[in-house]
């Protein structure tokens, strides 16, 4: 009877986030819509020590080519509730002058280099499971951009609070997280008086730009291929910097903070050894 009474009260939640998404997705603010499919391949050479390889594409617009990732990593477990982690991250994101369907290859691609260094705490209580996960990422744009705008590398931490139930002897298991992102090395202007007359300080502002909420089921098919299916939405708020240096760093426009809100299905498949 407990197990029923834990498992409706996680389909409950889930049920009310999934109410909530559309809400918040049609809010008039901005709407991005995507879809993500996942495939990973894990190995464990030796007990606590896992390496993987994973490829996921990215869809704006369900139809519409957004960027592919393609991923190596190493995990260890130096304690039973401690994960850390360590990957590189080649993300190739699609431009050209207007929207790329799939079957559409007429655009430039937009390469980029990130290093992510993780670590992961976690703790069971009956068939829950509870889990802290700090991330440091850092992404190095291999095109140029306008430093008084944005760094060339971006530096930014992403803590996840997931909760997850896992019945027993039962190969679904349902879950929820909560992930801040804060960027750490932001263009930073001193308007104290007004735009006309702000100074460029440096990358040394931080705030939260981007708030994630995501429910979904891990379904364990056989010993070695798993897979998830999720929804995530995304509460995204950056600073909107525009500035030149003409013939001194000066902003052309106030700074305001742009506001947007992006929902995505998701499909995940891992095959494992």
């Amino acid at each position: 009877m407990k197990k029923n009474i834990g498992t409706n009260k996680l389909l409950f939640l889930c049920i009310c986030m999934m109410s909530y998404l559309p809400l918040k997705a049609t809010t008039p603010i901005a709407e991005l819509w995507g879809a993500r499919f996942a495939a990973t391949f894990e190995y464990e050479p030796i007990k606590d020590l896992q390496i993987s390889l994973s490829e996921e594409l990215r869809l704006a617009d369900y139809d519409i080519l957004d960027c592919l990732y393609s991923e190596i990593g190493i995990a260890y477990k130096p304690l039973s509730f401690m994960q850390v982690g360590l990957f590189y991250t080649a993300i190739t994101n699609f431009k050209g002058d207007t929207d790329l369907p799939l079957h559409n290859t007429n655009y430039t691609t937009d390469l980029r280099h990130r290093g992510t260094f993780d670590l992961t705490f976690s703790m069971k209580a009956n068939q829950w499971k509870f889990s802290l996960r700090e991330r440091i990422q850092a992404t190095y744009r291999t095109t140029s951009v306008n430093l008084l705008e944005q760094p060339q590398t971006t530096w930014v931490l992403r803590s996840r609070l997931k909760a997850a139930y896992k019945p027993q002897r039962h190969p679904i298991e349902p879950y929820i997280y909560f992930e801040p992102r804060l960027l750490m090395n932001g263009a930073l202007w001193n308007t104290k008086n007004s735009f006309e007359t702000a100074s460029f300080v440096g990358h040394q502002d931080a705030y939260f730009n981007r708030y994630r909420f995501s429910l979904g089921t891990e379904w364990q098919v056989t010993d070695h291929n798993a897979l998830d299916f999720y929804l995530i939405y995304d509460l995204l708020q950056d600073k909107d910097i525009t500035a030149s240096n003409n013939p001194n760093p000066q902003l052309t426009m106030p700074i305001t903070m742009q506001t947007n809100h992006y929902l995505a299905v998701c499909i995940a498949y891992t095959f494992s050894l």
